[in-house]
């Protein structure tokens, strides 16, 4: 009996952590899917303006809503440095300003391949707070 109940503890354990880390694995995966290469200006801009939501949408599952709905510019930017620092990382205005405001300029030579990069890292550190959501 004992070991029915280790096994079932163990099990609610591990389902616990999968659906703790599944926002992780679905921003990624859906980051992965971004033609981060792309030289016309029309997919450049899409794929600027999904890189912002996959962020926005991943930080609103993974955080309180009402720490994360209403941030917009400067305080946006400074939600994702603060929460990046509390998991050690650092990032800086310049790596993700493009996700403020040149996701919606007309063009940009913005490099896709790093902000996708700061995005995809900035998602790894988070596991932690994903974890931690209760």
């Amino acid at each position: 009996m004992l070991v029915v109940a280790v096994i079932g503890f163990g099990a609610c354990i591990y389902r616990r952590r999968q659906l703790a880390i599944r926002p992780v694995k679905l921003a990624l995966a859906e980051l992965y899917q971004l033609d981060l290469h792309s030289r016309d200006p029309l997919v450049r801009r899409q794929v600027l303006s999904a890189l912002a939501v996959i962020l926005r949408r991943f930080c609103l599952v993974v955080f309180p809503r009402q720490q994360v709905a209403g941030l917009y510019g400067q305080a946006w930017l400074d939600f994702l440095k603060a929460k990046a620092a509390e998991q050690g990382l650092t990032v800086t205005d310049a790596e993700l300003y493009p996700l403020v405001e040149e996701a919606y300029a007309p063009a940009s030579d913005t490099d896709l391949e790093a902000l996708g990069a700061v995005v995809a890292k900035w998602v790894v550190v988070q596991k932690c707070a994903a974890r931690r959501r209760p």
